[in-house]
C-alpha cells in the first residue's frame, strides 16, 4: 500500500508541473490575445482558442490532484490564478477600451473574438473550477460514502455505550466491509477514528487536495474542515 502511494505521489506531482506549466503558457498567451487579440488574424485566432480549450481541463484537473496538502505544484496555480484575475481584468478592460475609442478594424468575426476573450477568462479561473468540480464535489461525495461507518459507531454506541476509538472494532459486526471511498476511479481508505480526549472520538477524513481534513463530530451530527496545520482535533463544533 505504500509503495503504490508513493507511486500515486509522483504521478500527481508530475500532473501539476505539467498543469503548472500549461497554466503559465496559456497566461502567455492570453496577455498576447488581450493586447493584440483584435489584430488577430483568423487562423491564429483559431489556434489560440484550440489551445485554450485543451489547456482548461487538464490545468482545472492538475490544480487539486497536484495540491499535496498545499505543498505541491497545484498550490502554486492556485495562488498565481489570484493573482492573475486582478492583473487579467484590468488588462481586458483597458484593451477594450483602447479598442472601442480608436475602432480599429478586426479581421475576423465578432463571434470570434468574444470566444477569444472568454476562453481567457475561464483559463484564468481554470484553477478555481478544478477546485469546485473536482475537490469539493469529491470530498462531498466522500462524506456519503461514509455514511455506513457512521451508522455503525452510533449502533456501537447503543450496544458498548461508548463510541469506538478504533475502525476494527467495527467492520464484521456493525458494518458488514471497510467502504471503499471513490471519486473519479481513484479509490482510498483514507479515514479514521481519532481520540479527542475531552471532546470524544472523531472520524477524520482525508480531504481530496490532502491538506483540509474534513472531521465527523459524532456528539454534533456535524461535518466540519479545518486547516491541517491547526491539528485535527481543534475548534470541533
Amino acid at each position: 500500500m505504500q509503495n503504490l502511494q508513493e507511486s500515486w505521489f509522483y504521478v500527481w506531482l508530475i500532473v501539476g508541473v505539467g498543469g503548472l506549466a500549461l497554466y503559465l503558457t496559456g497566461l502567455r498567451s492570453g496577455y498576447t490575445f488581450l493586447r493584440n487579440g483584435f489584430d488577430y488574424e483568423s487562423n491564429s485566432l483559431h489556434q489560440f482558442m484550440l489551445r485554450g480549450i485543451v489547456t482548461i481541463p487538464l490545468v482545472a484537473i492538475a490544480t487539486p490532484n497536484s495540491m499535496l496538502a498545499g505543498f505541491g505544484p497545484g498550490a502554486w496555480i492556485w495562488l498565481i490564478m489570484w493573482v492573475a484575475l486582478p492583473v487579467f481584468g484590468f488588462i481586458a478592460l483597458k484593451s477594450i477600451s483602447e479598442w472601442w475609442n480608436h475602432r480599429r478594424i478586426y479581421q475576423g468575426s465578432w463571434v470570434q473574438l468574444f470566444l477569444g476573450v472568454g476562453i481567457v477568462g475561464i483559463l484564468v479561473i481554470a484553477p478555481y473550477l478544478g477546485q469546485i468540480g473536482i475537490a469539493e464535489k469529491c470530498d462531498t461525495l466522500h462524506q456519503t460514502q461514509l455514511q455506513p461507518v457512521i451508522e455503525g459507531m452510533e449502533r456501537y454506541k447503543i450496544n458498548e455505550g461508548n463510541y469506538p476509538s478504533d475502525l476494527d472494532m467495527l467492520f464484521s459486526d456493525y458494518v458488514a466491509t471497510r467502504p471503499p471511498l471513490a471519486c473519479f476511479g481513484e479509490a482510498t481508505d483514507g479515514y479514521r477514528i481519532q481520540d479527542c480526549e475531552d471532546d470524544g472520538y472523531i472520524l477524520v477524513l482525508t480531504n481530496y487536495t490532502r491538506g483540509f481534513p474534513i472531521r465527523y463530530n459524532s456528539e454534533t451530527a456535524r461535518w466540519s474542515k479545518i486547516s491541517g496545520l491547526d491539528g485535527t482535533c481543534s475548534f470541533l463544533d
